[in-house]
């Protein structure tokens, strides 16, 4: 399992400005990153709907994961579950690094403000926290998928287990835990389902001239 540490709460901070003017050009950012993609691994148009939905959720989850104050499980929740979607509709897990390249010039190309090497810096860092979460989605998809491993012929079964030996959230499949993940959140942070939700809008319009 990959093991990302907690994005520095300064590089959220150093990103508010410019996610703050990226979020109400979400379609923009979805378009260009489509492309982009589309030019690196022309294999993406033979996935769903040619790979747009795929993109969707990596910019609306980018977005949403770069807001400062969050809750960093909830926020880490979020990135992993697009990437055990994306993984679920025939995204290449092995391209990811190229998909973070490809969204860092995709913002760059889209934000209307100054670009500096301090903000350059601190979307780096951001995604590479965003990479590694996509991956350990990916596994965790993947491992839900393949069911509880059936124990060894030597060990209790669960129903004789001390109340000691192990918590109820170990016999869950990881995917599952990712959903009671987002469910533990509370009112203040929205859902998985309702973050995507938000994105359904009409039909794509033309990116804007510059």
């Amino acid at each position: 399992m990959v093991t990302t540490p907690d994005v520095d709460p300064e590089v959220l901070d150093l990103l508010a400005v410019c996610t703050a003017d990226l979020a109400p050009q979400e379609d923009d950012l979805v378009l260009d990153l489509h492309q982009r993609l589309l030019d690196l691994m022309p294999a993406l148009a033979r996935t769903p709907a040619g790979g747009r939905p795929m993109c969707q959720r990596l910019v609306a989850a980018a977005l949403h994961a770069a807001q400062p104050g969050r809750s960093t499980a909830h926020l880490a929740a979020v990135v992993q579950r697009v990437g055990a979607d994306n993984d679920g509709d025939g995204f290449p897990a092995d391209q990811y690094s190229e998909v973070t390249h490809a969204l860092l010039h995709a913002v760059r190309d889209v934000f209307r403000g100054e670009w500096s090497s301090t903000l350059s810096s601190a979307w780096v860092e951001y995604l590479l926290w965003f990479r590694g979460h996509l991956m350990t989605g990916v596994e965790a998809g993947r491992a839900a998928q393949q069911g509880p491993v059936p124990p060894a012929p030597d060990q209790a079964r669960p129903d004789q287990a001390r109340p000691d030996q192990a918590r109820p959230d170990q016999a869950l499949p990881a995917r599952a835990r990712l959903d009671d993940d987002l469910d533990d959140e509370g009112d203040e942070e929205p859902s998985y389902g309702s973050l995507m939700a938000s994105m359904t809008r009409g039909p794509r319009r033309e990116r804007r001239g510059r």
